[in-house]
């Protein structure tokens, strides 16, 4: 009887041991995966800033182009020519070749993503030869049919950028407010927007005209955040090295003396300020002095003497 229950005892030592031993082989694999998808998503925001600083970089290089080709003169005449129609041409069908390899991207990332759209265009299609209206159409479509997909992601970061946000609490504040009506409320008022592009900000101040394009406000903010940014980087990375290095050569300051009562120790007061010590105002000048003790003599009455100090 006695060996039985020793034995069934072991038994369930041996089962509670097995499944302590489970679990935690279980709980190694959970945090070993987790640290495998941070790490993943580590990668991709890395590949993320990487594309938007290409992407920045293209667009500051293209700013000088763009400056350049707001100085040309506007002269429809200068189209009919024979001679530069064919240029014309050319330009027209590689920028048309340019928006349809856009489109494709799109719809790549579009299927990656798993959204169901349709498509109106072809698939490796020579975009070339398509009309600049039909490809707009389709642009326009395709924007269409994934707002409320491209609505919700942004709620869903903008969420979560406000979670992990130390800043204001302010419900005026823009970063507390949904990024929804915030887009919304700036884009309202659409032709002003359009009307700030056709602004000459050169010297010359030439008048509005629809013919240019100058975006110099949207370049200037692009420019301060990436000089922000750059800064910022910078500064942290040489910060942390001269705080590790000062570290390093900082020595405590022990006076080896103090011990034993054989120091003085004191506290000297702060020097009093805005105190002014008492001054009388009646007292006697020199004159009035000498006059008093002359009077004791009988040489100067003392009506006169209280007159004087009077």
């Amino acid at each position: 009887m006695i060996s039985l229950m020793r034995k069934q005892k072991k038994k369930r030592r041996n089962e509670l041991k097995s499944f302590i031993e489970n679990e935690q082989k279980n709980f190694v694999q959970e945090i070993a995966k987790m640290n495998s998808l941070e790490i993943e998503k580590g990668k991709h925001i890395q590949t993320q800033i990487k594309i938007y600083d290409s992407l920045l970089d293209a667009r500051i290089r293209l700013q000088k182009a763009l400056v350049a080709v707001n100085s040309l003169s506007i002269d429809y005449k200068i189209n009919d020519l024979e001679k530069n129609k064919l240029f014309i041409k050319n330009v027209e069908n590689e920028s048309n070749s340019l928006i349809g390899c856009l489109s494709e991207i799109r719809k790549t990332l579009i299927e990656m993503d798993k959204i169901d759209v349709e498509y109106t265009l072809e698939r490796n299609k020579d975009f070339s030869k398509s009309s600049l209206e039909s490809l707009c159409d389709n642009v326009i479509d395709l924007d269409k049919q994934i707002l409320t997909w491209q609505n919700e992601t942004l709620l869903k970061w903008s969420d979560k950028v406000k979670a992990t946000s130390v800043l204001s609490l302010n419900k005026f504040n823009s970063l507390n407010q949904n990024i929804l009506d915030l887009i919304q409320k700036n884009m309202t008022n659409k032709e002003k927007l359009l009307e700030a592009t056709y602004i000459d900000r050169t010297e010359k101040k030439q008048p509005k005209n629809k013919e240019r394009f100058d975006d110099t406000d949207f370049y200037q903010a692009l420019l301060f955040n990436l000089i922000n940014k750059r800064m910022v980087d910078s500064g942290n990375t040489q910060g942390l090295r001269w705080s590790i290095l000062k570290q390093k050569k900082q020595k405590n300051n022990i006076d080896t003396k103090a011990s034993k009562g054989r120091r003085l120790r004191y506290h000297v007061h702060e020097k009093i300020q805005n105190f002014m010590t008492p001054n009388p105002v009646n007292l006697w000048v020199e004159e009035k002095i000498d006059n008093l003790f002359s009077s004791l003599f009988g040489q100067i009455p003392l009506d006169n003497i209280m007159k004087t100090c009077d």
